[in-house]
């Protein structure tokens, strides 16, 4: 798969029924391709960039790469909304989470909005997907596997969450 994928600008994958699966494949195209992954749920058809769109911040060199490759379809939405999930604060930017990267966004003429979660009863990966489906968002864009592998495969992590849980299309990048 990494030699048929390795000149491709973007994989598109639907979620098997086995998440495992699901999770090599993922692993494989991010890690070793270093390709973009579009997942899609199992029996998912999408015709268009949607209309709206989640962007999951973390300040990461993962999650800015994710967006870079993205702008594309950011660009074509009509409505960006940025969630950073419970940001650290003692962070340089505190006063004003997530304020710069919205600059960046609103240079490269994408407008968007911005908010801050706090990670309530489950997971990052549960919190993100209950809040796209709130502002009725058609995909989430992240970057994937900000941590090593090792780490990743000890303690888990959020990647491998909503590899498995997600419910609406994922676009990540590692």
């Amino acid at each position: 798969i990494i030699r048929h994928t390795r000149f491709s600008d973007l994989v598109v994958q639907h979620r098997s029924e086995t998440h495992g699966g699901t999770s090599q494949l993922a692993e494989a195209v991010l890690f070793d391709a270093g390709v973009p992954l579009l997942l899609l749920p199992q029996d998912m058809q999408m015709t268009a960039p949607p209309d709206k769109i989640l962007v999951s911040w973390d300040e990461s060199p993962t999650a800015l790469r994710a967006v870079r490759q993205a702008l594309p379809l950011l660009a074509k939405a009509s409505y960006v909304h940025v969630v950073m999930v419970d940001p650290p604060k003692d962070a340089p930017d505190r006063s004003d989470p997530g304020g710069a990267f919205a600059q960046y966004l609103s240079r490269q003429g994408i407008k968007c909005e911005l908010s801050v979660c706090n990670q309530i009863g489950g997971s990052i990966a549960s919190t993100l997907d209950r809040r796209a489906t709130e502002l009725d968002c058609g995909m989430i864009v992240m970057g994937a596997y900000g941590h090593s592998r090792l780490r990743q495969a000890i303690f888990g992590g959020t990647t491998r969450s909503i590899l498995s849980d997600a419910t609406l299309p994922l676009f990540m990048a590692h």
